[in-house]
């Protein structure tokens, strides 16, 4: 996926039983490499195919609990729903 500019590619990997575990692991492939942030509802459909070509339904993604509401690791709060 390309966008301004520069690329984003989407790996499953499958071991991380937790959320922690799946960051390291994903940190662990290269120093640009981790959890996905969704930002836009493009990223969203293509994580979900992603998912659902390999039978999957869920997984762990960059964001985490802030105060009630959750917050992407970029510093974002997850406001918008796609």
């Amino acid at each position: 996926m390309e966008r301004d500019g520069s690329t984003t590619c989407y790996s499953l990997v499958f071991a991380g039983d937790t959320w922690s575990v799946a960051g390291r692991q994903c940190a662990s492939r290269g120093p640009t490499s981790r959890l996905a942030v969704v930002t836009s509802a493009e990223q969203n459909v293509a994580i979900t195919a992603l998912l659902q070509d390999n039978g999957l339904s869920e997984s762990w993604l960059a964001a985490r609990e802030h105060v009630h509401s959750w917050q992407w690791l970029d510093g974002a709060f997850t406001s918008t729903k796609y």
